[in-house]
Formats: structure tokens, sequence, C-alpha cells
């Protein structure tokens, strides 16, 4: 009597403890893949705020960029219709149509090389009305404001350059720009750079270039001048 009495003690000891162990395996084992699923849950957390943040960045890049490309091409637009070529140095250039009498510089194969840590050079050749001048002739029919766009290309050599295009009256009396823009060149590879300028209808004007370095002891290179104006 008392072997089956421990016997079944024994009996329901083990099933009482080894659901007990079970319980106890299971409950690990569901912690263990909570906590997992709760890591991973917030790696992907993660990883969606980064792409968020990379999306809004790109977003408010490319509405950046809209914004000034939309605010130079308003002078495009409206003037497109009207728009003359002035001078077309990708189609035409001559040495003779860029002039200096204080500044060095150099033309090789229809680039404008300066080495100088300065130089003011200026636009002699136009053609306006089928004509060709050494300057833009005045012209009173106009209504409002003369719009022209000067665009170039640019590149330095170990430097950085500041270019200033800038117009000028012709005969100059006064001594003083008419209108100018400035840009900062710093790219070693060919780059684009537009200018857009106001002028008065009642005055002859001449285009001039004007650079100085800013950094190093490099040149700056010019070619591909193009000068048009849009109607008024």
């Amino acid at each position: 009597m008392e072997t089956e009495i421990i016997i079944a003690l024994i009996a329901f000891l083990s099933s009482a403890f080894g659901g007990l162990v079970v319980a106890v395996i299971n409950h690990l084992f569901t912690r263990k893949k909570t906590e997992a699923e709760t890591k991973k849950l917030e790696a992907e957390i993660d990883k969606l705020k980064a792409e968020t943040q990379k999306t809004l960045a790109e977003t408010k890049r490319i509405s950046s960029d809209t914004k000034h490309a939309l605010s130079e091409a308003n002078y495009q637009d409206s003037a497109k219709i009207n728009e003359t070529v002035l001078y077309d140095g990708k189609q035409n250039f001559h040495g003779y149509d860029i002039q200096s009498d204080l500044f060095e510089y150099t033309i090789q194969q229809e680039v404008i090389v300066i080495h100088a840590e300065e130089a003011y050079l200026e636009l002699r050749t136009y053609i306006y009305k089928g004509k060709e001048s050494t300057f833009i002739p005045k012209d009173e029919l106009i209504s409002g404001y003369r719009k022209f766009h000067i665009s170039c290309d640019a590149k330095v050599i170990s430097a950085s350059y500041e270019v200033n295009i800038f117009m000028m009256e012709e005969p100059d009396l006064e001594g003083h720009s008419v209108d100018d823009r400035r840009i900062t060149v710093k790219d070693t590879e060919w780059s684009k750079i537009d200018f857009y300028l106001r002028a008065f209808p009642n005055k002859g004007y001449v285009v001039n270039i004007g650079v100085e370095r800013i950094s190093g002891n490099g040149s700056i290179q010019i070619k591909n001048l193009v000068v048009t104006e849009g109607g008024g």
C-alpha cells in the first residue's frame, strides 16, 4: 500500500512539475520571440523614418531647383517671341570681338584665357537689325526696359574667380555700369553661366566682362559668349 502511494505521488509530482517546466519554457520562448519581433519592428520604423526624411529633403531640393529654374525662365518666356541674337560667339567668334586696353589676356582656340588677378574686357562686335556695330545701338521705339540675356561657358584652373557681367553706356559719359550681375566660378569643368540685365532704351550699350581672382594662383577660361535681347 505504501509503495502504491509513493508511486502515485511521484507520478503526480512529475506531471505537475512537467507542466510547470513546459509553461516556463513556453513563456521564455514567447518573450524572446516578442522581443525579437519588437526589435525588428523598431528597426523597420527607423528605416521608414530615414527614408521619409530623405524623400522630404529630395522633394525640398527639387522644389527649390524648380523655383530657381522658373525664376530664370520668366525672362525667357516673356521675351521668347521677340528675342534677337546680337552676338553669337558659338558660331562666329573672332579675336577682335574682344578688346581691353589695360588688361592682359590671350585667346586660344576660340577660348579667352585670363591669368591675371583681375581683368575687364569689352565685347565690341554686335549685329543689330542686320548691321554690324561696335556697340548695341539705342532703340527708343521699345516700351519700358530693354532686356538682355548674356551667357557663356567658364571654368577655372587652380583658382576661383568672381565673374561680373555688366553694361556700360556708349558713349560712356558717367563711368558707371548700367546693370551688372556677379557669380563665383569654382568648377574645373566647363559650366554654363547666365546673366539677365536691364537697360533704358534711349542709350547705346557695350557688354563688359570683369573677372577677379578670389583664391589660388591659376587662371579662368571663357568661351561661347552669347548676347540676346528680348522684346519690351
